[in-house]
């Protein structure tokens, strides 16, 4: 077996990033057997990203007699570009991907992918909203259906997340995330909604075939009638607990028998409710490979994450990796509480101008921030931000894993949530 440490590093080319090599039991990981089911618990910081860039290379490698084509999934863009600009001799033997640009190519090539099969946002909104009233018209009145169209988008998504297609499979389903629970009537009431809005979308093809998170079920239909041999040996899938558990089904089922599937995981960073069991997910794990060892944050900021990870919301969860404080001091997280929503507003913004001047700075909020009622301060503020700061980034936090801290580290030195 070959060993990191005397493998032959290839040479780095102009404008690529240079492959970063694993630290201490990092290195174990990448020789983890070639068949099966493997998955890696990490906690931020604990390298997972090197780890699934070192097994990619290593699966891919045709020096070994389980060498194959292999996929390295990646949830957002940005990442996959960083990735695709590491040493050309991994890059042309692994295809790095996201999930939806493996599931849209595949589709294609199946013959269900065109232009304008996805629904778009906004006729998916006016399909939404109507479904609602014909709902209210036949369920009569009640206080869910004056939810926003956002409510009703992020229900429906989480459903076709999990693969969910009948209301006896939905009704009893945990859910994790919301900010109040929906008790069985309220439940028959957003299926229903969810019901109209599929015959709503289907009366014309002009709405569109697909919402985006519905295609992982597409895939794995088409999947199930696909006789041709499967197009990759091995999938290594990097920060998974972003993917609903019905794309990682159908990235299982996307290799052959003698291949395998590798899963990093970070479930302190959930950010979708999309918590579910390795079973659940359609995988097989014996034993999870887990690293509690954070290289990336001072102790403060770690002592903050293993504080938030002890809260409720995470205390379901089996698989959680209680982070490991690092050595170094740091500077101390501050906790500010405003006398009211605008005085935490405007000092926010006060703050970011200043540490703008000096370093960069990312401002996280909860998804409400952006489209609840209290959102409407925000546009003023973002907007005198992006005047006065060009280093200063806005987002949800939802939104905050697509957009900040990823491929090379940008180097955030300030974050306000």
């Amino acid at each position: 077996m070959a060993n990191l440490e005397e493998a032959e590093v290839p040479r780095q080319q102009a404008g690529e990033y240079a492959l970063p090599r694993p630290v201490g039991r990092q290195a174990d990981v990448v020789y983890l057997s070639p068949q099966g089911h493997q998955a890696v618990l990490g906690t931020a910081g604990s390298g997972k990203t090197v780890m699934a860039i070192h097994r990619a290379a290593y699966l891919s490698d045709p020096q070994q007699a389980h060498a194959g084509r292999t996929l390295l999934v990646t949830y957002n863009k940005a990442l996959t570009r960083y990735l695709q600009h590491l040493s050309a001799a991994v890059v042309e033997r692994v295809d790095v991907r996201t999930y939806h640009h493996v599931a849209r190519g595949y589709l294609h090539a199946r013959g269900r992918f065109g232009q304008n099969v996805v629904t778009g946002t906004g006729t998916r909104r006016a399909l939404i909203m109507q479904a609602v009233h014909n709902v209210r018209s036949r369920m009569g009145l009640a206080p869910i259906f004056s939810r926003s169209s956002h409510f009703f988008a992020d229900e429906m998504d989480w459903i076709y997340g999990r693969g969910l297609t009948a209301f006896e499979d939905y009704a009893p389903a945990s859910r994790i995330g919301r900010q109040e629970a929906l008790g069985p009537k309220n439940r028959q009431r957003v299926w229903a909604v969810f019901m109209e809005y599929q015959a709503l979308r289907a009366a014309e093809a002009r709405f569109g075939l697909y919402d985006w998170w519905q295609i992982p079920g597409v895939v794995r239909d088409e999947l199930a009638r696909d006789e041709t041999p499967r197009i990759y040996r091995h999938v290594v899938i990097d920060e998974a607990q972003d993917l609903p558990p019905e794309a990682i089904r159908s990235l299982v089922e996307l290799v052959g028998d003698s291949g395998s599937v590798t899963m990093f995981v970070d479930y302190a960073q959930q950010l979708y409710g999309q918590r579910s069991s390795f079973g659940a997910s359609g995988l097989h794990i014996r034993r999870p490979e887990r690293f509690n060892d954070n290289y990336r944050n001072s102790k403060r900021i770690a002592e903050l994450a293993l504080a938030l990870s002890r809260m409720p919301h995470f205390t379901d969860s089996a698989d959680l990796v209680e982070p490991r404080s690092p050595a170094v001091e740091g500077t101390q997280p501050t906790l500010f509480r405003g006398a009211d929503r605008a005085a935490e507003l405007q000092t926010v913004q006060e703050t970011a101008i200043d540490l703008g001047r000096t370093g960069s700075v990312a401002i996280l909020g909860p998804l409400t921030l952006r489209r609840g009622s209290l959102a409407r301060p925000a546009p003023a503020i973002a907007c005198n931000v992006a005047q006065r700061s060009a280093r200063t980034r806005l987002g949800s936090v939802a939104s905050s894993s697509r957009r900040f801290g990823q491929g090379p580290r940008e180097g955030i030195s300030h974050l306000w949530f």
